[in-house]
């Protein structure tokens, strides 16, 4: 016998009302086991660590992580974010998927090491590329890290991001420069930046 096309509507009703109640029960958990799993991935492809000490739901579909940071093992740490507060889409987050809105990034500190003893982001680069590594030029590595890091965050950033103190160091044998940039925005994929500072040896 055929259910009534009402009773069928109501109940594929309250199981989707439940099934979202659960979630937003559940919200943080399912947050934090996915950005682990990621993070997980990342570790073992780059043999490096990526710690959050904290992530969490603000509001409705907001998401705030704080203190990141990322650092090659047993090497100097290359980044760390004191906070990131972004909008998540909600749809791609329960399909497994992490997909943000808005953000708004605050106080990062970058810091650049490439000397004959020392060297903290050439993880970044490609397998086929760390073979050649000893031969490539300096200059040259900041630029393929360059070109690798802006590929990366500009397929995944959404359309408006806020950068807040921002504080970059490039170190190598001939070379300490240190460059502040109070504030970065990304609108529309349109770049727009206040006044930069740049200080070194």
């Amino acid at each position: 016998m055929k259910l009534p096309y009402q009773k069928i509507l109501r109940v594929g009703g309250y199981s989707a009302l439940a099934f979202f109640i659960l979630f937003f029960l559940f919200r943080n958990s399912i947050l934090n086991f996915y950005l682990t799993k990621k993070l997980q991935t990342y570790e073992a492809r780059f043999q490096t660590r990526i710690e959050v000490s904290n992530a969490k739901f603000s509001g409705l579909t907001g998401v705030l992580f704080q203190h990141i940071t990322l650092a090659p093992s047993a090497k100097d740490t290359l980044l760390h974010i004191d906070s990131v507060y972004c909008s998540v889409r909600i749809m791609p987050l329960l399909l497994g998927k992490l997909r943000f809105g808005n953000l708004e990034i605050s106080n990062t500190k970058a810091h650049l090491i490439k000397k004959a003893s020392r060297n903290n982001f050439s993880f970044l680069m490609k397998k086929g590329r760390e073979q050649k590594q000893d031969t490539i030029p300096v200059n040259l590595d900041y630029i393929l890290l360059a070109e690798q890091v802006v590929n990366t965050v500009f397929d995944a950033i959404p359309a408006s991001v806020n950068f807040k103190n921002n504080r970059i160091q490039l170190e190598n044998d001939s070379l300490n420069l240190l460059v502040t940039i109070p504030q970065l925005e990304v609108k529309n994929h349109v770049l727009k930046h206040s006044d930069i500072a740049n200080g070194g040896e």
